[in-house]
This record gives C-alpha cells, sequence and structure tokens, in this order.
C-alpha cells in the first residue's frame, strides 16, 4: 500500500468539470449555441413546452447542423404547437412524448444543457433556467435517461 499511493496520486490530476447554472432564454440559447456550434456526431434534444420559444431561436442552427450531416433526435412535449413540431421535423428525427416536463441537450456524447422550466418550479416566474456541464459522466447519464423516454413515445406524422 505504501507503494502505491504515491503512484495513485502522482498519475494524474482530479477532474474538475465546468458546472453553469444559467438563467432567461435568450442566454441559454447562446449557451446551446455555443455548445452546438462545436458538435460533430449528434445532438440529442428534449423540448417541454415552457421550452417552445427555445426551440423558435435555435431552428436556423439546427438546419446547420443537419446539412451537416449531424444526426439529431428531438423528444418534445404533446403540448408543443404543430408549427414548431413540423419545422422541427424537417431537420430531425423527432417524437412526442406525453406529459414531458423538463428538457435539454446532450452534444456529442460530453456536453448537456438541462432545461428546468415553469412547469416544475414552486414559484409563481414563468422564467427558464438551465444546468449546462461539460461532464461526459452527467452527459452519458443524461442520454440513458433520454434514450429511456424515448421508448415510450409516439413518433411524428
Amino acid at each position: 500500500m505504501s507503494e502505491l499511493v504515491p503512484l495513485y496520486e502522482k498519475s494524474g490530476t482530479s477532474e474538475k468539470p465546468d458546472i453553469w447554472f444559467i438563467s432567461g432564454v435568450m442566454n441559454i440559447v447562446s449557451k446551446i449555441m455555443e455548445m452546438v456550434e462545436h458538435c460533430r456526431e449528434e445532438v440529442m434534444i428534449a423540448v417541454p413546452q415552457a421550452g417552445e420559444e427555445i426551440v423558435k431561436q435555435a431552428l436556423p442552427k439546427l438546419r446547420q447542423l443537419h446539412d451537416k450531416g449531424i444526426e439529431i433526435t428531438v423528444l418534445t412535449s404533446d403540448n408543443l404547437d404543430k408549427e414548431s413540431l413540423q419545422a422541427i421535423s424537417r431537420v430531425a428525427d423527432v417524437k412526442v412524448k406525453e406529459g414531458l416536463f423538463g428538457g435539454g441537450i446532450i452534444s456529442d456524447k460530453r456536453y448537456v444543457v438541462i432545461l428546468l422550466g415553469p412547469e416544475i418550479s414552486s414559484s409563481s416566474s414563468s422564467e427558464i433556467v438551465a444546468i449546462w456541464a461539460d461532464h461526459s459522466g452527467l452527459a452519458g447519464f443524461a442520454r440513458e435517461y433520454f434514450e429511456y423516454l424515448l421508448r415510450d413515445a409516439k413518433e411524428v406524422k
């Protein structure tokens, strides 16, 4: 043990991922845009009804990602308006889930934004807040949960 502990301590530095708390639609959209700007493989997005405004703001970037061949999967609330739903389905594989609350985006299995909308808040505020992280473990957990939710979701026709 006395020989292994020094080797372990020398072997590397501890992990210190960035984790940010973001409030306001424009700030969240800005962080999401920055995150997907560097996306190379896939983007997975869960959009609650409270995230409609974010979808409208992000649609041009989603089109660019689609045109670059990046795989885009969107899971959305059954309360999302039909116009937004049709616009998203032109650039992504879209599924609808009844009662979806909260949401987020996962980019390349590494970056994650978790949306926390007013529908799960105990306050009367209608402001959307989010958590952003560059932690692959958190992104992996979010991805597994996203895939779990997709299993029960309905295809958009």
